[in-house]
């Protein structure tokens, strides 16, 4: 789901300097702003484990520089938006005509299909991978399209690469969700361990830990969970809500 601007970038270019996320193993991402490809990257990072700070940052990006074309594909893929919405950040990207990786041409790509009812997101997403196998983040992210869009199979593969190789928590998080769907809860725990693990001061991975437990009918590590996930993120009550249905469900 994506937008556009009449951007006139040919003259723009010629006063303002284009910095590049250079690195040959990552994608390569244009923008006038390196704090917007800075932000871009964070918020990649953080699918799957701190959605809001992935919002954010998303945000901030096309504040930023709103004529990035990586930020506009991201907002345009927001579920939450409304078509109309979405084709906004989509005739942005359609519209940019700066210089361009072989990533952002196959963001630019799949912006050419919007709208297409048979279109298949997550497999041409898959091109990002095969063109940057080492961006570890983009291996989550179209893991979590996969994963999302309920095919795990598909999913999964990525969201593995994302865990072992790039050590990313959202990864964790996914898979232990996954191994969970597909009733293997040997592995599911392993990978919620491993993710509270790798963000043991964070509500996320509590929280998850907690619906672990819920699921395998050990309520008092449950409300544990739920309650250190309370106490680390106060201004959600969701938790306090979990970590009391917990304790009712526990033996008398």
């Amino acid at each position: 789901m994506l937008n556009p601007m009449n951007l006139k970038v040919a003259s723009l270019l010629c006063c303002l300097s284009l910095f590049t996320f250079a690195h040959a193993q990552h994608m390569v991402m244009h923008s006038e702003s390196p704090e917007a490809i800075d932000l871009m990257n964070e918020a990649m990072e953080t699918m799957g484990h701190d959605m809001q700070r992935f919002e954010d940052n998303l945000h901030k990006a096309v504040e930023t520089d709103p004529n990035m074309v990586m930020a506009n594909f991201f907002q345009a893929l927001d579920p939450e938006k409304k078509m109309e919405e979405s084709k906004v950040y989509v005739d942005k990207v359609m519209a940019y005509e700066g210089e361009m990786s072989e990533g952002e041409k196959i963001v630019k790509d799949i912006c050419s299909h919007f709208g297409e009812e048979n279109f298949d997101l997550s497999a041409a997403m898959e091109k990002l991978v095969e063109a940057y196998p080492e961006d570890y983040k983009l291996q989550l992210i179209v893991g979590a399209f996969y994963l999302y869009g309920n095919n795990p199979e598909k999913g999964m593969p990525f969201l593995k690469t994302a865990a072992e190789k790039g050590k990313l928590p959202g990864a964790y998080n996914m898979l232990g969700y996954g191994y969970m769907g597909q009733g293997n809860m040997e592995m599911a725990k392993a990978q919620f361990e491993a993710y509270t693990s790798a963000a043991p001061n964070h509500y996320n991975s509590h929280d998850s830990m907690g619906d672990f437990y819920m699921a395998n009918k050990q309520y008092k590590e449950a409300a544990e969970q739920f309650e250190m996930a309370a106490k680390l993120n106060p201004d959600l009550p969701l938790h306090a809500e979990k970590a009391q249905k917990a304790k009712e469900m526990m033996e008398p």
